[in-house]
């Protein structure tokens, strides 16, 4: 086992559209993207796999997420908030997709996993 090894999943990438409008989780796993396009996600759902909160002061802890729309493409997925992003604001991102490359039996296996969960997180200022 060689330990500096790169990790066998590219590291997810977090990016604004070119007009600033979308957020886009791109380099996300082919097997990971057919899971998600195979399934019919709720919003809800779609809110577990990655989501985009407004952040109103840094020490506050955003409550719910921004309603949009969720786009699969080719190489990742885009959201688009239901109501654009504002000037002056910043905009939480965090993507679970991390969490979803382990099996439940390796969930509980590896116990750090369930109390530390992957998260990626990404902060925009507009």
């Amino acid at each position: 086992n060689n330990d500096s090894a790169p990790d066998a999943s590219p590291e997810l990438e977090i990016s604004l559209s070119p007009d600033s409008t979308q957020v886009k989780i791109g380099k996300i796993p082919d097997f990971a993207l057919a899971e998600i396009a195979n399934d019919t996600l709720t919003t809800e759902e779609w809110q577990n796999v990655f989501a985009v909160f407004e952040s109103t002061n840094e020490n506050e802890i955003p409550s719910q997420p921004l309603d949009g729309k969720y786009d699969i493409l080719p190489d990742g997925i885009l959201f688009t908030p239901a109501t654009p992003f504002k000037k002056g604001k910043s905009y939480l991102v965090e993507c679970y997709i991390k969490k979803l490359q382990f099996e439940p039996e390796q969930i509980v296996t590896k116990r750090q996993q369930l109390f530390h969960p992957p998260v990626l997180e990404k902060t925009f200022n507009f």
